[in-house]
């Protein structure tokens, strides 16, 4: 299978992407640069293994061994052009070594002990209507940005006047403690007395708390008036 695949990557790599890639990317004014690593960064893999299998499948009947040859293209366009990527990227002036690289909130999530939660603004939100000045935060606790339905996230101010379907993220610092804490998970049935009942007029041990509800797929930061459901599966501390 070697040698049709070579003479196909090559097609592939040499005469129908950059074809491809120069029909597409000219109108809209590309340089000649942004096209040849464009074409050159091409690189078949999983996927065209995948497609080679599912035409298989469908019971056809092939002239060719179909699916040894797509591997041996992959193979091809992996060793050949994922290799020499970084230094067609150099020739073609194509790299900003000047410039960051964009991280998200998880990086650095994961890398210190800053954790970020969402707050939903519902109409009856005791927030609703609050400006961002106003609201009582906790101490070590941070609004960082807002988002709403349909719009773009947004970094609040204290102006900021916070509405009815708005998701606030806030940050804080972890806790490490969690050796301290023990926690169980409860699933409620039918029978269960405390269904139909608000947290409230629960008569929980002390050191029991419902800190979590898992319901149709959603999780739920219960309150007081919270009312518990058959197949509510609760998580709280013990």
């Amino acid at each position: 299978m070697w040698l049709p695949a070579a003479a196909i990557a090559a097609f592939l790599t040499l005469i129908a992407r950059p074809l491809v890639t120069a029909i597409l990317l000219t109108p809209l004014r590309s340089s000649l640069r942004q096209q040849i690593l464009v074409s050159w960064a091409g690189l078949r893999g999983a996927a065209s293994i995948v497609f080679a299998i599912m035409a298989i499948q469908s019971g056809i009947t092939l002239e060719h061994d179909l699916f040894h040859i797509v591997f041996c293209v992959v193979l091809f366009s992996i060793a050949i052009q994922g290799t020499l990527l970084p230094w067609f990227a150099r020739r073609t002036e194509m790299l900003d070594t000047s410039g960051n690289i964009l991280t998200t909130f998880s990086d650095y999530s994961e890398e210190t002990d800053v954790r970020f939660i969402d707050i939903p603004v519902t109409e009856h939100h005791p927030w609703n209507g609050m400006k961002v000045r106003d609201l009582q935060l906790p101490p070590g606790t941070l609004l960082v940005f807002l988002s709403h339905p349909g719009e773009k996230n947004t970094v609040p101010h204290g102006e900021t006047v916070l509405r009815s379907g708005d998701v606030l993220v806030l940050g804080a610092t972890a806790y490490t403690g969690q050796e301290d804490i023990h926690l169980s998970k409860l699933t409620l049935d039918a029978s269960h007395p405390w269904c139909s009942r608000q947290i409230k007029d629960l008569k929980l041990s002390p050191g029991n708390l419902i800190i979590l509800i898992r319901r149709n797929g959603q999780t739920i930061i219960p309150r007081g008036d919270t009312i518990l459901e058959p197949g509510d599966e609760l998580v709280k501390t013990s």
